[in-house]
């Protein structure tokens, strides 16, 4: 039997009294295939980013491949994120992918040509071109998405001036719908084209710059997506209060008292309460040092507001996005005014 590849040993971590991992021990295999279930807050995702380097747990030790990895930053761990969901444009070939996001940035056909070469030769599917992405399997469509992935903000696209977005192939079923839901209820200007496909259900969506305006967002619309909505509130006009998002407090980073003290060193009015927090939309915000404490979502959020505040806007640990958005900065770039 193959010697263990990775090796967790005695794992806790707590965020404040609230403990997420109690002496996890858990072992994987080299070419062994493993799957995380659990409901939400049970330690997947801390587990994973401890893992990863972008936690550091209170106890115990992370072995991979014989060495102890524990205090080893994610750069230099051997380790990478595959990503479940292709994001491949299904109307364009393999080619115009590629081509997708380099001519948006202007770059000359020749510069174009030479990436798509080199792109496809990356991932050994030379010849492919003009091959569309239904005709792929899976890997080779993740090896297609893996130099060509082009991603969209849609909050970004309402809150900047002069701004339309459509985003691809968008995954809507009711468990993920609670952005668009809040968005709906802000004022957003969006608009569905629902796709007649197999499976998930889908839709292309285009938001616009919107006069967004202060609403309760509470219950089953309390999406993982609280950092956003909070930057947009920010931007809508009067009282946005969001209640029964408690469970944000015993996340990796508590959330709710991040994105508080953050925006409010941006210049705005908010305040935390018990299971939330109550802004005051409409008041400019300014450029501010901003500590993402490693929380991809907080980066991204703040990156966003960075663009429509006053002056320099600086994030540390930025690069946690690049977890699960890479590309990120590069379409925000796009929406600059």
């Amino acid at each position: 039997m193959s010697n263990k590849l990775i090796d967790l040993i005695d794992i806790s971590k707590s965020y404040g009294m609230q403990t997420v991992l109690d002496e996890l021990n858990l072992y994987i295999r080299e070419n062994e295939f493993l799957t995380l279930l659990g409901p939400s807050g049970c330690g997947k995702t801390t587990t994973l980013r401890i893992l990863g380097g972008f936690e550091t747990p209170d106890k115990g030790h992370v072995i991979f491949n014989g060495q102890d990895i524990t205090d080893l930053p994610p750069n230099k761990r051997q380790l990478n994120t595959v990503f479940q969901k292709y994001a491949l444009f299904t109307h364009m070939n393999i080619a115009e992918n590629i081509a997708f996001g380099l001519k948006i940035k202007n770059k000359s056909k020749q510069y174009i040509y030479d990436k798509i070469k080199y792109a496809l030769k990356l991932v050994n599917l030379d010849g492919f071109e003009n091959r569309m992405p239904d005709s792929l399997s899976g890997g080779q469509q993740q090896g297609i998405a893996a130099v060509s992935r082009v991603f969209r903000t849609s909050a970004a696209g309402l809150i900047t001036p002069d701004s339309c977005i459509t985003i691809k192939n968008v995954g809507i079923n009711n468990t993920r719908d609670g952005i668009l839901e809040v968005v709906k209820m802000m004022g957003g200007t969006i608009t569905y084209d629902r796709l007649d496909q197999p499976g998930e259900p889908a839709a292309d969506i285009t938001v616009q710059t919107s006069d967004l305006k202060g609403c309760v967002i509470e219950g089953s619309l309390i999406p993982k997506l609280i950092p956003i909505i909070a930057i947009m509130a920010c931007f809508a006009k009067g009282q946005t209060v969001i209640k029964d998002a408690q469970e944000l407090k015993v996340k990796e980073s508590n959330r709710i008292d991040v994105m508080v003290k953050n925006l409010s060193a941006m210049g705005a009015d908010i305040n935390a309460t018990d299971d939330g927090m109550i802004i005051h939309g409409g008041k400019p915000l300014h450029g501010a040092v901003i500590d993402s404490h490693l929380d991809h979502r907080i980066a991204m959020s703040f990156a966003i507001a960075g663009l429509n505040a006053d002056g320099d806007t600086e994030i540390t640990g930025a690069e946690c996005v690049n977890i699960s958005y890479p590309g990120f900065y590069d379409d925000l770039g796009g929406l600059e005014r």
